[in-house]
């Protein structure tokens, strides 16, 4: 059974919004840039206050709370990126919100052109299923089906999972204050995860759980 996304209904652009993006896209000068100009801004408030909305006040990729008023924490993210697939800069399907600091990261990215692959295969249409994409969609998966967050830590579930860990340097906190790897892939720690995570009885999850917490308090 096909479980419901985290994104179930896409942003649904107004006549009048549909009817600007057309003669936006008419002019001879159109680009990936315009997204960022001022002619736009109202349109990207009102995308921002949808997709804040339907995340739950949740970053697409990590989770972590975005800004509920200001847009400077709740960065609209293109998941297949603007400036190599114009085509798909208006497409809703392709539009979540980010927190400030996953938004920098896939930002730089882009800066040294190094914008990781998301898509298999060529992309003429907007892809319809989730099997197209490498990293986790959230129009097309649930979130908690590929990643699971213990404290501060991300583990992959899924290679989907676990390719989105490494693009999104959802791991950033242990890296950024000097902890390496062996704290993120501490023996003990990441044998209990992968037992609550197979494990079907709920009673011994949380067993489980308490052990991984007990590690957690002692790092």
């Amino acid at each position: 059974m096909t479980s419901i996304p985290d994104i179930n209904v896409p942003y649904e652009f107004s006549k009048e919004e549909l009817a600007f993006i057309d003669e936006l896209k008419s002019r001879p000068d159109f680009d990936h840039d315009i997204w960022s100009s001022n002619e736009l801004l109202n349109l990207r408030k009102n995308i921002r206050k949808y997709y804040r909305e339907v995340q739950k006040g949740a970053c697409a990729f990590c989770k972590a709370p975005l800004s509920l008023q200001s847009a400077r924490n709740c960065d609209i993210e293109h998941l297949i990126h603007k400036s190599g697939n114009i085509s798909f800069m208006f497409e809703p399907k392709n539009l979540c919100v980010l927190c400030a600091d996953c938004n920098e990261i896939k930002r730089a990215q882009e800066i040294v052109g190094e914008i990781p692959k998301v898509v298999k295969g060529k992309a003429v249409k907007y892809p319809g299923a989730s099997e197209r994409f490498l990293i986790y969609h959230p129009h097309y998966d649930k979130w908690d089906r590929h990643i699971k967050k213990f404290n501060k830590i991300y583990v992959d579930r899924t290679k989907k999972g676990s390719y989105t860990i490494h693009v999104c340097k959802l791991n950033r906190f242990f890296h950024e204050f000097d902890i390496d790897d062996v704290y993120v892939n501490e023996a003990d720690l990441t044998e209990l995860m992968s037992k609550y995570l197979n494990e079907g009885d709920v009673l011994k999850k949380n067993t489980i759980l308490n052990g991984i917490r007990s590690l957690l308090n002692n790092f």
